[in-house]
């Protein structure tokens, strides 16, 4: 019930095919100029995913939170919850649930793209999955950290939820020069980008993203079960 329910209520917004637009144009546009420019079937993949992952996955994962909490708030969603006596922190647990696996969609959407084009440039995509499991891996797991951060933002902020969405932008943004440098490790946005240039990176760094994915989920999931002892305050009553 829950879960079906924050599919209809974004269904009439338009965010749909806005996400769906912002898989498409990325991975075509990079995918058609890796074409033209003859990369090589192992590489194709980074050149199709790599406009994706630097914009357009923090953009998705930031809007999917943000106008997911803003329609509650808008309809006064959650405080209609408490006061019918509906468990607060099972909404919120299906909410982090959808927005989880929308994520995941998307990103496999792209992966989808990133193969046909790998296909085109003549490379066999089973041998290519088996050289870059790992960083299609890690994609998922970074595009995890950004929801994570985007839905804590949402929690923390409540009827603020668009700042979340100013978040994204700023993350967008940044992308586009502090993955280059060494602090890209303490800035999340930067997961998915980097996790297509997977052998530049060292065990110790790929343990710490993994412990960001771990340690946000806990977080998250801390803060939606405080709401069964506090859903009152999660409602916005406080």
């Amino acid at each position: 019930m829950y879960f079906s329910g924050e599919w209809r209520k974004l269904s009439g917004t338009g965010l749909y095919t806005v996400l769906l637009l912002f898989v498409v144009i990325p991975v075509v546009f990079q995918g058609t100029l890796g074409l033209l420019a003859g990369i090589e079937p192992n590489n194709m993949h980074i050149t199709t995913l790599d406009l994706f992952s630097r914009v357009f996955v923090v953009l998705s994962a930031g809007a999917l939170v943000s106008m997911s909490f803003f329609s509650e708030y808008r309809k006064n969603a959650l405080v209609n919850t408490y006061l019918h006596g509906i468990p607060v922190f099972r909404l919120l647990l299906h909410k982090w649930l959808y927005v989880a696996t929308g994520v995941c969609l998307l990103v496999l959407t792209g992966l989808i793209g990133a193969g046909l084009f790998v296909h085109l440039a003549g490379g066999h995509l089973l041998d290519v999955f088996r050289s870059v499991y790992l960083s299609v891996l890690f994609l998922f797991v970074g595009a995890l950290c950004v929801a994570n951060m985007h839905y804590l933002l949402c929690l923390l902020l409540k009827e603020h939820t668009l700042l979340s969405l100013m978040v994204a932008f700023a993350g967008a943004i940044g992308n586009f020069w502090i993955p280059s440098t060494r602090y890209w490790i303490a800035f999340p946005w930067s997961y998915p980008l980097r996790a297509l240039y997977f052998s530049s990176l060292s065990v110790g760094q790929l343990v710490f993203v993994a412990g960001v994915a771990l340690v946000s989920s806990l977080l998250v999931a801390g803060l939606i079960f405080s709401a069964s002892r506090e859903p009152h305050r999660f409602a916005g009553l406080s």
